[in-house]
C-alpha cells in the first residue's frame, strides 16, 4: 500500500498530499520515512505537519 501512497506526496493538491502523509503514518510506512522527511519541506503547512506527526508514528513503532 505504501509503494502506491509515496508518489501521492508530489501531488498538486495539498489535500492529496496531506491524506497519503496522514494515511502512511497509520501504516507506519518505514518504507516511506525519505519521502516523508522531504515532504517536511512543502509549501503546505498541513502537508508539513502530518509529515511530521507519521515520522512521530512510524519512530514509536521502532522503539
Amino acid at each position: 500500500a505504501a509503494s502506491h501512497l509515496i508518489p501521492l506526496l508530489n501531488d498538486d493538491d495539498q489535500w492529496v498530499r496531506k491524506s497519503a502523509a496522514k494515511a502512511l503514518g497509520l501504516l507506519r510506512a518505514e518504507a516511506a520515512v525519505t519521502a516523508l522527511q522531504g515532504a517536511l519541506d512543502d509549501p503546505s503547512e498541513l502537508v508539513q505537519k502530518n509529515a511530521r506527526r507519521s515520522l512521530d508514528q512510524i519512530r514509536e513503532q521502532g522503539s
